[in-house]
């Protein structure tokens, strides 16, 4: 990301004019964060927040006391969401150094895409079976992401478990056999991960004696090695064994030279 926002020539537009254009501010935020990343490399102060502040003005409320708190998730979102219209791959450079980092990109994939859908972006393999007909196919579908989700409950003490928790479950859709809405598993599975990956966590819950969001403060626990192994589809479980294998050998050897 830092090799590509460095390589980016764009320059800061009037603020204002770059909103109203067809890109929706992306050139802006996208030429902030790359003079963000020089003011950190130069220790120069620059203050960049501004631009955020104009091209995604509903982070910038005040309220009585000053600035208003505001979601880190949906900021994060929106930064990313900039950066992908701006930022593209540069060929068989990047496809190389992809494979190397074991991204899992199909040699097929378009290597100008963005540096964003490459590196920090991932598929689910989605399946959908009716539990009450048999007659009715079980469906599957592909669905990217950009980041994983752990809900948080009074059960959940470890961020796999908040991850895996919604990986399976129960919902109601409508169904073109039956004819009426039908209970349905869905049943999804990772077939790509990225080379980067963030977790959001889901603290709040809508209670529905009390109809209100709840927010739920508690604290869980997350390795320093997040492995999503168990979540992933059989073939990217297969691409990823070798590299496991690797692992496992390496923390063996750093077992038994500290023993000695």
């Amino acid at each position: 990301l830092r090799e590509a926002l460095s390589k980016y020539s764009g320059s800061l537009p009037d603020v204002t004019s770059a909103v109203a254009s067809g890109d929706g501010g992306s050139k802006a935020v996208t030429v902030a964060v790359r003079d963000l990343y020089r003011m950190m490399d130069d220790e120069r102060a620059k203050n960049h927040g501004s631009v955020l502040h104009n091209v995604f003005p509903q982070f910038a409320t005040r309220g009585e006391h000053g600035w208003m708190q505001q979601d880190a998730n949906e900021c994060w979102a929106e930064v990313l969401r900039a950066l992908r219209t701006q930022l593209k791959g540069t060929g068989e450079e990047i496809f190389a150094r992809n494979r190397l980092n074991m991204c899992n990109i199909a040699e097929t994939e378009d290597h100008t895409a963005s540096i964003i859908s490459r590196f920090m972006e991932g598929k689910f393999k989605i399946e959908m079976k009716n539990l009450e007909s048999d007659a009715e196919p079980s469906t599957v579908t592909t669905e990217s992401f950009s980041q994983l989700s752990c809900f948080l409950s009074q059960e959940v003490k470890y961020v796999q478990l908040g991850i895996k928790s919604k990986m399976t479950e129960e919902i109601v859709k409508n169904s073109v056999v039956l004819g009426r809405d039908a209970k349905y598993e869905k049943k999804t599975l990772i077939d790509r991960l990225p080379a980067y990956l963030s977790i959001q966590m889901v603290r709040f819950f809508y209670k529905e004696k009390d109809k209100v969001n709840a927010k739920i403060l508690k604290d869980v626990k997350f390795p320093l090695l997040l492995d999503l192994y168990d979540m992933c589809t059989p073939e990217l479980q297969q691409k990823l064994m070798p590299a496991r294998d690797a692992f496992k050998v390496f923390l063996t050897n750093s077992v038994f030279s500290h023993m000695k």
